[in-house]
């Protein structure tokens, strides 16, 4: 809504047009507006007491005023326009009324005598300042931001400033709580018309008014709660069932409170593309107003990624005749949802939208506020509630106040209130197509949106030339913007002898320095010579067991030295390695030894156990043998599992090639020596592990294993650091983000902290005494794809840097298309550090594996992650595409989880959520069916690693469903709010009356689930 400027009567009549119908109203023309008692207590309209309820929670808050100034030339009457002012306060109860709250504490608007309001106009003579035009403009702008009294008001200011004898400004200033857009032309014009009379001795031509607004509020509560409005009401709940939060990149951490910050670009088209979109329009029997809202939500579809959302749209609210002189607040917003399925044409959607339309018009009577009653969306006082981007179209404007003798020049103000995400405000002209993007100011940055306008200029002049085109294809990259593209997303290029291998780099050093140190854990240390020698007496033992090429090995071993010899051992027998973590669950552990058809598994004394059915190799019991090298870059060099959407584990195939470029961009990015102390954190079947281990060993460099007890606490882990004078660490997000809130020494041998795992959400506090490095990619791409430099200055969310060397990196939409600048699009990436595929699963290999669609030459895997270019080239992480997330750095398929719940004993139904849970992510399981949270917990522990077990699991009687059938997600109750989370203490009802009883509780708090203690 632009309420300083908008003319929503233009609008409702555009939308009226649209739709090709006039809105039919509910409420029978019978049923007239009656007028209440004189000086009785009205209640609030339903607009009303949202913006009651905001001013209780910020009491003062200047974002709601309303305000309209003008420049005024020549000869003014002030006595005569200060009396108009006075007149027209006195005709409107609306501009004398005050919100008090009555006995029961419930608001109520009350209208204060003409004599009582206070209300006076206020004259500033600025002539004898320096720069009269200049405290002009700094006035305006101070009256613009005055907070308005809801108890006491007036609601109304009228400010004349006094520049010279023929040069004024008139200001005038309402709350929006009495007042809209429409309600300020009605102002101006009535001013205009009393000032006329005034000035020329006669009556002013205004009729009599047959309501005030206090009528239509006491009216509009009592009748809009009968049959009418629930007709209405149910094909609103229809319509926007399941209706997704519009999520739209931001440049800046969203603040936990509505700032109403504003920032303003220019949007603009010339003459010719008007004349076209209204040739458009015409030629598809729609009007300009769908056909830029059309262009609006694709652009909005290509910038967020999303394909269902919604667009407001203010409608003036007045669809009573005597409401129509009113001032008051009307103003209305219609939720217009927008679905694009992929592969449709522009025509088409553009023919959803003139429906869509129509059908809201025959349904706005149900205000905007009750909508949000109803739906009960979820709201945070960061956003507004249903609806994040705002459209409005208006005609050039004819004319405002008009005084005879002077003349008037509105003057638009400096700053700019935005009480959404991003607002579209065209005006039609001659001309051509002319106004602004609103964007909230502590969201995005200036640039962004600019870039994001030149996208919806660019689906205008598409569209006009080809409405059939896919809808998709108007949003892509032109020329200038594929180079930039192309530019960002490739790797610096990096040459290396790619004949070796990891094990032969080893081996080199073995050669070079067999002394020095090369592992170490809390049981001592080998050199380089000793590792190479032990690992030579696994590989014996392997090649004894006629393992061969491409065969798997597992490994069952800790952290360890122990653990990193087997693995090497495996590679000189010729063979790939398997990790395999010894606290996860023996099922888990069997489940991926049979799926990757490993012949042998390499474990301790106490592993050999688990592994009945297997044959093992123990690590302490190995003897000699000649060791044949049988390695290649196109060897498998290791399997490692990730969650699998099936509800089972896929294993990931990464061969010695992928793996050498990771090491040698490595050594290269982060400056890795032989005099280098490196540090091995991550859990054995944790990719980072790789990347923890060989481009330090592959460097001659001093591995040290850091103790589990360590790994787990950020102070010891500090100290640990410091104390070893470890100069490269990696650490999993999570636990980087503590480490980098606890106090370091002024200097440490730490060069380089590497966070890599999960979203980093916040940069350190201050300047460190290292460099920190925040690293993305996936399992199927060698653990790393990019990388970035993170420092303690910016206001932004720490990035994901760029691709790292030989990498390439694409962002595309659904339908494979690149994605502009900006805009939010799947991460496709490709190059010499791609793993083969998933093991034994071709048909998962082909889903997400396959060829560039620009260049076939080039192969790619699409990760479902969701990110976006900076305008910086960097990257920004904007979460999934699917329904894998991460926990405390571990990829997790939501779907997975959800199969192992269902498999439980007792268990009907369940699904999985993210949820907030004491200020962390967490997995919250809600489950239908018959047991308790300690039974299902055990059971899991069985089955899932720990990082997959809920944290929280909550009884439903019933899984909440919408219209469609499917489960409607954003019903389940947040964890706050859940039922008891499931402890195994409470019993289901036993008997009729506590049914009963379990049934009114259920309504009274609102939860699905009552149980019985």
């Amino acid at each position: 809504m632009s309420d300083s400027t908008s003319d929503e009567e233009l609008m409702a009549r555009l939308l009226a047009e649209c739709a090709g119908a006039t809105a039919s109203a509910p409420i029978p023309p019978s049923h007239t507006i009656p007028r209440r008692a004189a000086g009785a207590d009205a209640p609030l309209s339903f607009a009303q007491r949202r913006l009651w309820f905001l001013d209780q929670l910020v009491p003062g808050n200047a974002a709601y005023n309303v305000s309209a100034a003008f420049q005024l030339s020549g000869v003014l009457n002030l006595d005569a326009l200060a009396g108009s002012v006075r007149a027209v306060v006195a005709r409107h109860d609306a501009l004398r009324t005050v919100f008090a709250a009555d006995v029961s504490g419930q608001p109520v608007q009350q209208v204060e005598a003409v004599t009582d309001s206070g209300f006076r106009v206020e004259v500033i003579d600025l002539e004898r300042e320096s720069d009269p035009a200049a405290s002009a403009r700094e006035r305006v702008e101070q009256e613009e931001m005055r907070p308005f009294d809801l108890k006491r008001g007036p609601l109304i200011r009228v400010v004349m400033l006094r520049l010279t004898a023929t040069e004024h400004v008139i200001i005038c200033t309402l709350h929006h709580i009495v007042s809209d857009g429409w309600s300020t032309g009605v102002l101006i014009r009535e001013i205009g018309a009393c000032y006329a009379a005034a000035v020329n001795g006669t009556t002013a031509p205004l009729p009599d008014l047959a309501v005030q607004y206090a009528d239509f509020a006491a009216w509009q509560n009592e009748t809009l709660a009968g049959p009418a409005l629930e007709r209405q009401l149910d094909w609103w709940q229809e319509r926007l069932a399941a209706l997704p939060t519009l999520t739209l990149p931001t440049d800046y951490t969203r603040p936990a409170v509505q700032d109403f910050r504003g920032g303003r670009v220019a949007f603009s088209t010339d003459g010719k593309l008007r004349a076209e979109v209204h040739r458009l329009a015409r030629a598809t029997g729609t009007t300009l107003f769908a056909t830029l809202l059309t262009a609006y939500q694709v652009a909005l579809a290509a910038w967020s990624g999303q394909r269902d959302f919604a667009v407001g749209s203010p409608v003036a609210g007045r669809t009573r005749g005597e409401l129509e002189p009113l001032i008051g607040f009307f103003v209305n917003t219609l939720v217009l949802r927008a679905e694009l399925k992929d592969g449709i044409s522009f025509r088409t959607l553009l023919e959803r939208t003139r429906g869509n339309v129509q059908e809201a018009l025959a349904h706005q009577d149900v205000p905007f506020e009750k909508l949000v009653e109803v739906l009960n969306p979820n709201r945070e006082l960061g956003t507004t509630p249903l609806v994040q981007a705002v459209f409005s179209l208006e005609t050039q404007a004819d004319g405002g106040l008009a005084l005879p003798g002077v003349q008037l020049t509105p003057l638009a103000p400096d700053h700019v209130v935005a009480k959404f995400d991003l607002t579209l405000a065209l005006t039609d002209g001659e001309d051509g197509l002319a106004g602004s993007i609103d964007y909230a100011a502590s969201l995005f940055a200036e640039a962004g949106v600019e870039r994001f306008g030149r996208v919806l200029e660019r689906v205008l002049q598409r569209a006009v030339a080809n409405p059939d085109a896919v809808w998709s294809m108007l949003v892509a990259p032109d020329e200038a913007e594929r180079a930039e593209l192309a530019r960002w997303g490739e790797g610096a290029p990096l040459e290396f002898d790619a004949t070796q291998t990891v094990p032969l780099l080893v081996a080199g050093w073995v050669e070079r320095t067999p002394d020095a140190p090369a592992i170490t854990d809390e049981g001592g240390t080998l050199t380089y010579a000793e590792l190479w020698a032990q690992a030579g007496r696994v590989a014996a033992v392997l090649q004894a067991r006629e393992t061969v090429g491409e065969d798997v090995v597992g490994v069952c071993l800790p952290r360890s030295v122990a653990g990193v010899v087997a693995q090497l051992g495996i590679w000189r027998a010729g063979t790939a390695y398997l990790p395999l973590d010894p606290v996860h669950p023996t099922e888990r552990l069997a489940t991926m030894v049979a799926d990757a058809g490993a012949k042998v598994v390499v474990t301790d004394a106490a592993g050999t156990a688990r592994f009945a059915t297997s044959d093992v190799v123990v690590i302490e019991q190995l003897g000699d043998g000649e060791v044949r090298p049988l390695l290649s870059p196109s060897s498998l060099a290791y399997v490692i599992y990730t969650s699998g959407s099936t509800g089972k584990p896929k294993g990931v195939e990464v061969e010695h090639g992928a793996l050498l470029n990771l090491v040698h961009w490595h050594r290269r990015a982060f400056d890795v020596t032989a005099a280098d102390r490196a540090t091995l954190v991550a859990g054995v079947a944790f990719d980072a592990a790789v990347w923890e281990t060989w481009p330090y060993l592959a460097s001659g460099a001093h591995l040290h294993v850091v103790p589990t007890e360590v790994a787990l606490a950020p102070e010891q882990l500090r100290d640990w650091l410091v104390d070893t004078k470890a100069t490269v660490s990696f650490a999993p997000t999570p636990l980087a983000e503590r480490l980098l809130a606890l106090p370091w020494p002024e200097t440490t041998a730490l060069r380089w902290l590497l966070a890599g795992g999960d979203r980093l959400r916040r940069r350190p506090s201050e300047p460190l005494s290292f460099r920190l490095s925040n690293n993305y990619g996936p399992t199927e791409h060698a653990v790393v794809a990019t990388s970035g430099l993170v420092t303690a200055t910016g206001s932004e969310m720490p990035d994901l840097g760029r691709p790292i060397a030989n990498t390439t990196v694409r962002l595309r939409d659904a339908a494979g298309g690149l994605v502009p600048p900006g805009a939010v699009g799947e991460i496709w990436m490709g190059g010499p550090s791609l793993a083969r595929g998933y093991r034994g699963r071709p048909e998962f290999t082909a889903e997400v594996f396959g060829r560039d669609p620009d260049e076939p030459e080039r192969q790619f895997y699409r990760t479902g992650d969701l990110a976006r270019w900076r305008m910086d080239g960097t990257l920004e992480f904007r979460g999934r595409a699917d329904q894998q997330v991460k926990i405390r750095g571990q990829r997790i398929e939501l779907g997975e989880v959800e199969a192992a719940l269902v498999e439980l004993s007792g268990v009907t139904d369940a699904v999985v959520e993210v949820r907030p849970w004491q200020g962390e992510p967490a997995l919250v399981g809600y489950v239908v069916g018959q047991g308790n949270d300690v039974t299902w917990r055990a059971a899991l522990r069985e089955r899932l690693p720990a990082a997959m077990v809920p944290t929280l699991l909550v009884a439903l009687d019933t899984l909440p469903l919408t219209p469609n059938g499917k489960v409607d997600r954003r019903r389940l109750p947040v964890p706050s709010e859940a039922p008891a989370v499931v402890s195994g203490g409470a019993e289901e009802p036993g008997t009729e009356a506590e049914a009963r009883i379990a049934s009114i509780w259920r309504d009274v708090l609102g939860r699905a689930h009552v149980g019985f203690t």
